[in-house]
């Protein structure tokens, strides 16, 4: 997943969620992750991604999308 986002919305820190169950809680630049889906106890065939991503004001953007794992 690639995000765009708003001008000046300066990354603060990000929190990767799957099947709304916190995996990873980011504050450093880059902000990537990568995963292990049998790692996860909730992981299913359909899964659900959330992103939640502060700035140093802590307004925050929330993208959503799902995987499948076969």
């Amino acid at each position: 997943m690639v995000l765009s986002l708003p001008p000046n919305f300066e990354v603060n820190k990000a929190d990767v969620y799957v099947n709304n169950r916190l995996i990873g809680s980011f504050s450093k630049n880059p902000f990537t992750f990568s995963f292990i889906p049998e790692d996860i106890r909730s992981i299913r065939d359909d899964n659900r991604l959330r992103v939640t991503i502060y700035d140093n004001k802590n307004k925050k953007i929330e993208v959503n999308t799902t995987f499948k794992v076969e």
